[in-house]
């Protein structure tokens, strides 16, 4: 097994507990880039935000790919352009802003424009995720969204026994209309029933003509699940959930402790 593809997590994975790629990945990622293995950042980002990363990491300058949203987006850096998408339409999230208001959870919808909310006061989780990716936020009753927006995913943003309840009303009611994906404890992400990282990983695979025996996903959430269960090697970060240290074929360190460069280095530069 050689890999030829590589999909990084970016949030607790790529980056340390302060936000912050950790030191060692950029020169093993290079090195990756230079032995011809495909880097792609797989993020639950907005396109956005996650491109700070790839510019910060010469994978925009190598005409690598990006995935965000959870894979409901794939740009091809090379060109900036849209390389495969599944994405929400206006119906969707009035749908979903209707049964947030059911369950009482605060929620709000992204798009590359921003970061949309109708609930006045704000939610501190929907101010946490405005600061973390970048992304202006907008107060916007859920009758005067804009029609001509694209919106990639849809979160659920409150306690996380709140959140319990709206999964498993998610699940019984809407398991074939929308995916939805845990990404942090105060997070419950909802995005096109054909989009995930696993899913977009594969199709870029297959597209580029890589075996996904050749390919290795790092990550350490529940919305990397189909991540590392779909590559041919699954890489979760010492600091993953159980769960997903359980699927896992691999444990590498921590975020904090270089866990990604870890990785590059045991399986692609040393093998």
């Amino acid at each position: 097994m050689s890999i030829k593809l590589l999909a990084i997590d970016i949030d607790d994975t790529l980056l340390t507990s302060s936000h912050e790629v950790h030191s060692a990945a950029p020169e093993m990622i290079s090195r990756a880039l230079e032995a011809g293995v495909k880097v792609v950042l797989c993020t639950g980002r907005a396109t956005p935000s996650a491109m700070r990363y790839a510019e910060e990491l010469g994978l925009k300058d190598a005409g690598q790919f990006l995935i965000t949203y959870n894979g409901a987006v794939t740009t091809n850096l090379a060109d900036d352009t849209i390389f495969a998408d599944a994405t929400l339409d206006l119906d969707d999230i009035r749908t979903l802003f209707d049964v947030s208001e059911e369950i009482g959870a605060h929620a709000h919808a992204i798009a590359d424009g921003g970061i949309f909310t109708p609930n006045n006061p704000l939610s501190p989780y929907t101010v946490r995720e405005a600061w973390l990716t970048d992304l202006p936020l907008f107060y916007q009753p859920v009758d005067e969204l804009d029609e001509s927006l694209i919106y990639n995913k849809f979160m659920m943003v409150d306690e996380p026994d709140i959140l319990d309840r709206a999964q498993a009303h998610m699940k019984e009611h809407y398991s074939n209309q929308f995916t939805a994906l845990r990404s942090q404890p105060y997070y419950l992400e909802m995005i096109h029933p054909q989009a995930s990282k696993g899913k977009a990983v594969a199709y870029l695979a297959e597209q580029l003509g890589i075996d996904l025996s050749d390919t290795m996903g790092i990550g350490d959430s529940g919305n990397d699940l189909d991540l590392i269960t779909t590559c041919g090697i699954g890489v979760a970060v010492g600091n993953a959930i159980d769960e997903l240290k359980d699927l896992a074929d691999y444990i590498a360190p921590t975020n904090d402790d270089g866990g990604v460069a870890h990785a590059i280095e045991r399986f692609i530069l040393k093998s």
